[in-house]
């Protein structure tokens, strides 16, 4: 599963001054459970392809896409 990998490695990636997004963190709970709405139509529950512009760098306000 690439969700776990990317989980597994959250707090090295962060360590190198990297964030992913929310759904990697290795405590993530899906949105959606909570707030009643369909998976697919919140942010989190988008299919996700991993990509390298899956990171925020923390020191940059721009987000690459």
């Amino acid at each position: 599963m690439t969700e776990q990998w990317w989980q597994e490695r959250y707090d090295e990636i962060a360590e190198h001054g990297y964030k992913l997004r929310p759904r990697y963190h290795p405590r993530w709970q899906p949105s959606w459970l909570k707030s009643g709405k369909d998976f697919y139509t919140v942010e989190d529950g988008q299919p996700t392809i991993v990509r390298v512009t899956a990171f925020i760098f923390r020191s940059s306000t721009q987000v690459w896409r």
